[in-house]
């Protein structure tokens, strides 16, 4: 394994920027993982550091849904809570928010169960298509079964919001959230969305 490798990693768990920076620029292997399966974008996004994320999404070789351990960068970001770096890649396109883990676990689902709330509004609020149907692989169990066992009811309300296409309610969301400039892409996902539902 190449010292770049490792030096990349070691940068993006750390936060330092400069020196993530500095490699890119050197043409460091975005995509190479150290000895433990970790690659800069893992990192940064386990780290929440959104400016590292930022940085490496600009590489049009980044491999922006490969997983460790069954785990995308987005599933990570989820799952620590990481909000900067949810809010970053719900805008990207490249990034599949559904991706499960390999126990059947969606990101959702563990930001849900971890009690983070926040992140959970900001998906339900994004107007990207989330998959509330998903379950568990060893239990079967639904993200309202998981989200009933702690208790996580304000979740719960948010998803029902989500599946009756409540457009008021999440509008409500996104204006609390700040995301009032997102407003058109958010009434077209929900007129398509709509449309081949009904239609």
């Amino acid at each position: 394994m190449s010292s770049e490798v490792v030096l990349i990693v070691e940068a993006s768990f750390e936060g330092r920027y400069d020196k993530v920076k500095e490699l890119v620029k050197g043409n460091a292997r975005i995509n190479k993982r150290d000895i433990d399966g970790w690659n800069a974008f893992h990192a940064s996004c386990a780290n929440n550091s959104v400016d590292i994320v930022r940085l490496l999404l600009k590489d049009a070789l980044i491999e922006i849904n490969a997983t460790i351990g069954g785990s995308t960068g987005f599933y990570l970001a989820c799952h620590g809570g990481c909000k900067e770096v949810v809010e970053l890649l719900l805008q990207d396109e490249r990034v599949d928010i559904n991706l499960p883990s390999e126990d059947g676990w969606t990101p959702i689902l563990h930001a849900c169960w971890n009690g983070h709330v926040d992140i959970v509004k900001l998906m339900i609020a994004s107007g990207r298509v989330i998959n509330l149907q998903a379950r568990t692989k060893r239990s079967g169990r639904t993200i309202y079964d998981k989200a009933t066992e702690k208790n996580q009811f304000e979740c719960i309300n948010l998803f029902r919001a989500y599946e009756r296409k409540d457009a008021q309610t999440i509008q409500e969301l996104r204006q609390s959230l700040g995301m009032e400039s997102m407003t058109f892409y958010f009434n077209f996902f929900f007129f398509f969305f709509s449309f081949f539902i009904f239609h």
